[in-house]
């Protein structure tokens, strides 16, 4: 498939009807993520202008180098996205449990206890499984 085709057609496609290659060849101006049963995602991107310290400019060149400049700024950005929405999400929902409600919750120690057990019942749950798929 040609890059224009590719433009123009955006969003998700079927794998098989992409040649793989053409997309790995378009990954510095798309962002292909592998989705479940073979679809591709490929992400639109946008130029835009954003003016940085130089300072920060120079130490991501060292880093990662002029041409994977964009690609590290995006993903530092999703980052901070991501951290962000965490915290308005944690705002939002602070206090809504009852600690009286969960116990094993009450201190740090309780709280690994309860983590151990589960984490326990699961290896016990998962050993049972193998044993009668042994059979």
């Amino acid at each position: 498939m040609h890059y224009d085709d590719l433009r123009s057609e955006g969003s998700a496609r079927r794998a098989g009807s992409v040649h793989l290659a053409s997309l790995i060849l378009l990954g510095d101006i798309r962002r292909i993520v592998p989705y479940m049963r073979g679809a591709v995602v490929v992400e639109e991107m946008m130029r835009t202008h954003v003016v940085l310290p130089r300072d920060l400019v120079e130490a991501v060149d060292r880093l990662v180098g002029q041409r994977k400049r964009s690609e590290f700024v995006a993903a530092a950005v999703r980052e901070r996205l991501d951290r962000e929405n965490l915290r308005a999400a944690l705002r939002e929902t602070a206090g809504s449990l009852n600690l009286a409600d969960y116990p094993e919750w009450s201190t740090p120690e309780k709280t690994s206890a309860w983590v151990r057990e589960l984490r326990r019942e699961d290896d016990q749950a998962t050993e049972r499984k193998l044993r009668r798929q042994a059979r």
